[in-house]
């Protein structure tokens, strides 16, 4: 005879489980990372890094976080988007989300002025302008709720026009179909 497990109950357990897991990953992420073990994965070309256990680590991490959202853990989620952006090695092409994760989260729990400044960090970091537009559409909402100064130097880079397909002049040809 099958044993019957409440759908709800299994869930919630499935859900502290992996939490739980999550918890131990950090833990082991941030007590992996040191000196040596960084340039040992530096030496390694580009595209075997995508294949070394760090990188597992930090995808886990990544997938985690709107879980983590949901389930209203705010510390443990600035903890991870901090260890995340903190490192410079792995998916960097995901930094901008990142930071712009981190802000939402800080602007959730009413720290206004940190996201604005979070906000700000990203957007005077070294990454290219594409990904910063990812950031500028949170910058007008987080701006509202700032302090004057933080919110005049973020609406100078919310003005700013990122370059999309329908700002780009072009000659149409306007051809009839032949019959």
């Amino acid at each position: 005879m099958p044993l019957m497990v409440n759908p709800y109950l299994s869930q919630f357990c499935f859900k502290k489980i992996a939490i739980i897991f999550l918890i131990f990953f950090f833990f082991f992420f941030s007590s992996f990372i040191c000196a040596t073990s960084i340039f040992r994965y530096k030496s390694l070309p580009i595209w075997l890094l995508r294949f070394t256990p760090l990188d597992f680590y930090v995808k886990i991490m990544d997938t985690s976080i709107q879980e983590l959202k949901k389930t209203k853990q705010y510390d443990l989620t600035l903890d991870i988007l901090d260890a995340l952006i903190s490192q410079d090695l792995f998916r960097q092409h995901q930094k901008a989300e990142w930071y712009s994760e981190k802000s939402l989260v800080l602007h959730k729990i009413g720290q206004y002025d940190e996201a604005a400044q979070v906000l700000l960090d990203g957007l005077k970091s070294d990454l290219p302008e594409e990904m910063k537009d990812v950031m500028r559409t949170r910058v007008e909402l987080t701006a509202k709720y700032a302090e004057e100064k933080l919110k005049t130097e973020l609406l100078q880079y919310a003005n700013k026009e990122s370059t999309l397909e329908k700002n780009i002049r072009g000659v149409y040809l306007y051809k009839q179909p032949m019959e």
